[in-house]
């Protein structure tokens, strides 16, 4: 080895030549009882040090955001709308009169019941009554559906509006249900929701 000028190392106050270092050199090949160490440059990131799995083994949900512990970012789920109920339609079903059967829808708001003649009325029993036998009077109650509320009242009538055979007060209104039965004059109607 080469001595430098004034080094300590040197007694004879020579010059020595520096030190010569060889160059980094690959590790030796292992042998068949060895398992491979990689090269440094190869582990500079945490992606190239783990191997990512294969796409069979990541399943149908899990990513490669879940394998490395970030939750994947779903949209949230939208609930289902509520099931609408249908529209509540009574309606009135002769079950005595001229003509069974017919049937009389009632719409939202006030519905005047009685016999068509010098005034216009919603719900007309004229054909329902017998000639000689003419008891329900020309606007004889009012029927009032609002927000799935059926009501009656008598509006002063001769003969009176019953509901299950119970005379109702003029001017007062009952509440009614399906299968109730009013009746006018001679003319019975059961109220039908549906």
């Amino acid at each position: 080895m080469a001595t430098l000028p004034n080094d300590p190392a040197d007694p004879a106050g020579g010059t020595t030549a520096p030190p010569v270092i060889e160059a980094f050199a690959p590790p030796p090949s292992p042998g068949p009882d060895q398992t491979p160490v990689p090269a440094i440059s190869a582990l500079t990131t945490f992606e190239k040090a783990t191997p990512a799995p294969a796409a069979d083994e990541l399943g149908p949900s899990t990513g490669a955001a879940t394998l490395y512990g970030i939750a994947p970012q779903t949209p949230p789920a939208t609930p289902p709308a509520a099931p609408v109920a249908p529209p509540v339609r009574p309606k009135l079903v002769v079950i005595r009169g001229q003509r069974m059967n017919q049937e009389y829808p009632v719409y939202e708001g006030r519905n005047t019941v009685g016999r068509f003649a010098d005034r216009p009325v919603d719900i007309d029993l004229n054909a329902q009554e017998a000639e000689g036998q003419v008891w329900s009077s020309r606007l004889h109650a009012a029927l009032t559906f609002d927000r799935n509320v059926l009501l009656v009242e008598d509006l002063n009538s001769l003969n009176g509006t019953w509901v299950n055979g119970i005379r109702i007060p003029s001017g007062q209104q009952r509440l009614l249900k399906a299968g109730d039965v009013i009746q006018i004059g001679t003319v019975q109607l059961k109220v039908v929701v549906g």
